[in-house]
């Protein structure tokens, strides 16, 4: 088979042929690099010491090159998706190499030496995706979700962008409203005619349906971008409360320092959490009272401020103190509070003000807390 001729580099070549590590960079067993544009098969042919392959979308073995000498970078695979059934909907180019530094780096510096293409930035291939009508921008945004997901809800939120329901569902409304402003430019074209109530009737009941079904998809759209930042939940409390015990517990780790000494959080400690399949950020705070230095003093507002911009605050407190302090505790905390009475090794029963009670020593408590 005849090798493609090689175009003559230039300013738009450049602009229009991109190519980028597609794989997460550093170590791993196979990296793929991916070429996308018009020149993308010129540069597939100047990267192989054989013919690139023939079949679309077939893996095939190949040698990879230096374009110059002809010096040996890899051996690998190659796939090769002729526009418009590609990724993109140009002509993609698709290396399956060794995934070393050192691998990845020869040939990323192999294609820039050939000056048919540039470095793609962030998103371009996915930007090109769209453009060239292969997706949407609501599965554009999926497949960003999909790959920044580290849940299962976040997994199956993306998924759902990504699939066809809401393209279905946004196509439904849009030909509704324009069957409705038929029907509502109906008077203007027949004038002279009488134009039954049960028309306008109809125009109205499609447009609140529309609005009504728009709003509710909002209001669904908000708590699907909960999911996909993820939660926030403060552990917050006076010092000694077991706040620290409690965050090691749950995260399963040594994650917060735990000692008999009032005051030893003195700043705010993040922990990410999966919980039933939903990410969590998990936050010890410091010891609530009066302060003995400035560092904990600083130390305690952050933990107030933790409080008021946590989605659930849980308010830690020795099952063995009175119910006069905790509901004052209460009181100064905004936002949905869970009140936790800590430390049930040490007391029997269930203090009057604890909706919940934890044990971080016998783990009584802690399943039935994350289920919450």
């Amino acid at each position: 088979m005849e090798r493609a001729e090689t175009p003559t580099a230039g300013p738009a070549a450049s602009q229009d042929t991109i190519y980028a590590l597609s794989t997460a960079p550093g170590r791993s067993g196979v990296a793929i690099i991916r070429i996308s544009g018009p020149n993308a098969f010129a540069m597939a042919d100047r990267l192989t010491r054989q013919d690139r392959p023939t079949t679309a979308r077939l893996l095939t073995r190949v040698t990879f090159v230096e374009p110059e000498d002809q010096a040996f970078l890899d051996d690998g695979m190659m796939a090769v998706f002729p526009a418009p059934r590609s990724f993109t909907g140009e002509e993609v180019v698709e290396c399956h190499i060794h995934g070393g530094i050192a691998t990845t780096t020869g040939m990323l510096s192999a294609l820039a030496a050939m000056g048919l293409g540039a470095l793609a930035g962030p998103g371009e291939f996915t930007r090109r995706a769209v453009l060239n009508g292969k997706m949407d921008l609501i599965q554009a945004e999926g497949l960003g979700d999909l790959i920044d997901a580290e849940t299962q809800s976040q997994r199956t939120l993306a998924l759902r962008a990504l699939g066809a329901d809401h393209r279905r569902l946004v196509d439904g409304w849009k030909d509704a409203l324009a069957d409705a402003l038929a029907l509502g430019e109906a008077p203007i074209e027949f004038e002279e005619e009488d134009i039954p109530e049960a028309l306008e009737r109809r125009v109205r009941t499609t447009c609140v349906a529309v609005h009504r079904a728009i709003q509710d998809n909002l209001s669904a759209s908000a708590r699907a971008a909960k999911i996909r930042s993820g939660f926030q939940v403060a552990l917050v409390g006076p010092p000694n409360a077991g706040k620290s015990s409690l965050l090691n517990a749950l995260s399963r780790s040594e994650a917060a320092i735990v000692t008999d000494q009032a005051g030893t959080t003195r700043d705010v400690v993040r922990v990410p959490l999966d919980l039933w399949g939903y990410r969590v950020e998990l936050l010890d705070t410091a010891g609530l009272r009066d302060a003995n230095d400035a560092i904990e003093a600083e130390g305690i507002r952050r933990a107030w401020a933790a409080a008021g911009e946590s989605d659930l605050t849980l308010l830690c407190v020795d099952g063995r103190i009175s119910a006069p302090d905790v509901l004052t505790m209460r009181g100064s905390i905004e936002g949905e509070t869970l009140i936790l009475a800590t430390k049930s090794d040490l007391f029997s029963g269930r203090p009057d003000w604890a909706e919940s009670v934890v044990s971080a020593q016998t783990g009584e408590g802690l399943a039935a807390l994350e289920r919450q």
